[in-house]
């Protein structure tokens, strides 16, 4: 095929959108587009080299494979490989281990498979801060690779009049089957080949029609119109589209043909063409692979090593941004040209393939043998590690047992301690009731009592329809049917309300001071208050500016002091809207309890991630199990578990 710099510049534009969405999503929400177009890219490029081959069906196959090997293993091996090494340094063991198990995905282009299969939700942790995430992307087009030219080798050589009909009708009833997809696991749809199979068929049906129109008198005006069209359409998408909008099907749609569109009218002499073939756009262009497969490595393992810089977002990921192109210009010079040069015989680039793949498979099975080699880690980090996987395992028992009872008349995210039992304290909220949870029902079920958790996510007592985050309709279906599950549940006698207060005063999204904000609090504390049940509401927890126990791991880490909290002044002036709202709810058998003085020292005004050698926040807002018992100490404890006549 004839080189097009301006497929290249494309390439840039597609690396680049990815990469400052890594970065920085709010910059660029849609920015994880990039990957559709690249889709696009590999479908359009591949389809070229395989119809305008004239070997025997056999030889074209092995041919292209050798090919395609060559072109995308070695790069990715080397990254694979550096990244352990870069994670032996860095990760705790847990992280460390999913990183090798992923390695091991990546090595056998089974990635996008194998973060499909990783558990996700609120409490699970994001799938997107492991350092090979984005290699699902390779899988899904490695994937593509193996099937793709037997089908259509075998049609071209059979009939080949069928070709274009026949991927035609295949890109529809991949993107019809993505969008059923979506609906019934949306993790599936993005993630898996068969819902990406229509973005690679458009850049397929894309060669196909510049076949078709060389030759032909395409007015250039025209084209450059078209073409401005299609660079209008990919920024539209960037900017405007986010994961819940754009990430599979219509959404992706205006990136998918404007990408086509692209490529089909762009001409490296004029217009749009004439901007994607300057040289440093091209440049950026011929190094995307690599710049694709080091970003992701250096802005997740930063994200860790420096957790605790409050200029985590708009200093440290910069930097690793910048430090991944250095990276991926060496990458790119001495390891993918080379393995794709005529010098290089396809046997000695396979061997040395082959060796460097079992190499990293031989990396990540020691770690995973180790349990992630916690050895390597000083005393004082280590213990940050142990309350970490302690905090980890309690939040996937609370799942678990909120799975159990899902069968039972009950809320989301309800769990009963223990098992069985009529809870005669209920703990209600979002997340920040479900941390106090552990320590409410162990002392419960120490003292021959049961507790029941009913919690949902980001739900606030208010609504706020400003907040993208917050899924109104069930959150409004939450609050309902915690009344309900009260009022069918008479050995209830105590409600623990605890909520993210502090979200409620968020700058981004403030929902406080707001006419009639108390009136909404006193309607549910009201109803919860129903059949003489007891309100027990925690006020605000303070706040950090960096997340608490990977700050503090951090800080270990690298031998640095663990950073400041708030001051208790700070604490009180952002809460104050918060307790003047509950100062205003005036609801019988309610009681407030404040957690601040037992959280803050009070002596130097400040509020700490730590306290006499104990972790408070788990994050930025969420109490540890550690912070929640000191939290509870204001006497809320006692007053849940005494009972009413107390």
């Amino acid at each position: 095929m004839k080189y097009r710099p301006e497929v290249d510049g494309l390439r840039a534009v597609a690396v680049l959108s990815v990469m400052v969405y890594h970065a920085a999503p709010g910059l660029l929400p849609g920015g994880f587009l990039g990957v559709d177009v690249f889709f696009v890219i590999s479908g359009y490029l591949i389809t070229g080299i395989l119809v305008s081959s004239d070997e025997p069906l056999g030889a074209a196959l092995k041919t292209f494979w050798v090919r395609r090997i060559r072109r995308i293993l070695p790069a990715l091996l080397a990254c694979i490989i550096g990244t352990l090494l870069l994670g032996m340094a860095i990760l705790p063991p847990d992280p460390f281990q999913t990183l090798a198990r992923s390695a091991i995905a990546a090595v056998f282009s089974v990635s996008n498979i194998f973060f499909w299969r990783q558990p996700r939700g609120y409490f699970q942790g994001a799938v997107e801060d492991n350092p090979l995430v984005h290699t699902w992307s390779l899988g899904v087009e490695e994937q593509f690779y193996l099937l793709y030219p037997i089908l259509l080798l075998i049609i071209a050589r059979w009939r080949r009049l069928w070709l274009v009909p026949a991927i035609a009708k295949g890109t529809v009833l991949s993107f019809a089957f993505a969008l059923w997809l979506k609906t019934q696991d949306p993790a599936a749809a993005f993630y898996l080949l068969p819902s990406h199979a229509w973005e690679l068929g458009i850049g397929a049906l894309t060669w196909f029609a510049a076949q078709h129109l060389a030759g032909r008198r395409v007015r250039p005006w025209a084209a450059d119109w078209l073409g401005f069209v299609a660079l209008i359409a990919l920024a539209g998408s960037f900017v405007l589209l986010n994961g819940r909008t754009g990430s599979v099907g219509w959404g992706a749609l205006p990136a998918v043909l404007g990408a086509a569109l692209l490529i089909l009218c762009a001409a490296p002499e004029r217009g749009i063409g004439r901007l994607l073939s300057l040289k440093f756009v091209v440049g950026i262009g011929l190094i995307s692979y690599s710049l694709y497969l080091w970003h992701q490595p250096l802005l997740a393992l930063s994200r860790v090593a420096f957790a605790d810089f409050e200029s985590l977002r708009t200093t440290i990921a910069p930097l690793a941004l910048l430090a991944s192109v250095p990276l991926a210009w060496a990458s790119w010079r001495f390891i993918e040209q080379p393995l794709r040069s005529a010098t290089c015989t396809p046997a000695k680039a396979l061997g040395g393939i082959a060796l460097a793949a079992g190499t990293a498979c031989a990396m990540a099975l020691v770690i995973i043998a180790n349990a992630g080699i916690p050895a390597r880690f000083a005393p004082e980090v280590q213990r940050v590690i142990e309350l970490q996987s302690r905090e980890d395992r309690e939040r996937v028992e609370r799942g678990q047992c909120a799975l159990r009872n899902e069968g039972w008349r009950s809320p989301p995210g309800t769990c009963l301690v223990p098992a069985g039992g009529a809870p005669k304290i209920a703990v209600i909220g979002d997340s920040h009731a479900s941390a106090l949870f552990p320590v409410i029902s162990k002392e419960a079920e120490r003292r021959g009592q049961s507790a029941v958790l009913a919690f949902a996510g980001r739900c606030r007592p208010i609504d706020n329809g400003n907040d993208p985050n917050t899924d109104r309709k069930r959150c409004a279906s939450y609050s309902r049917q915690v009344v309900e599950y009260l009022d069918a549940t008479p050995s209830v006698e105590t409600v623990v309300l605890a909520y993210h207060w502090n979200a409620l005063v968020d700058p981004a999204a403030p929902i406080l001071p707001r006419e009639g904000a108390a009136g909404e609090v006193v309607a549910l504390i009201a109803a919860l208050a129903g059949n003489d049940r007891r309100v027990l509401v925690m006020d605000p927890v303070p706040m950090a500016k960096v997340p608490g126990i990977p700050a503090i791991y951090a800080a270990n880490l690298g031998g640095r002091a663990i950073p400041a909290g708030e001051t208790y002044q700070e604490y009180r002036e952002r809460t104050a809207p918060v307790r003047a709202m509950l100062d205003a709810v005036q609801v019988e058998r309610m009681q407030r309890f404040d957690p601040g003085p037992l959280l803050c020292d009070l002596e130097n005004g400040a509020c700490e991630l730590t306290k006499n050698d104990r972790i408070l926040l788990r994050d930025n807002h969420h109490l540890t199990t550690e912070g929640a018992e000191i939290a509870l100490r204001s006497g809320l404890l006692e007053a849940a578990l005494a009972g009413p006549e107390n």
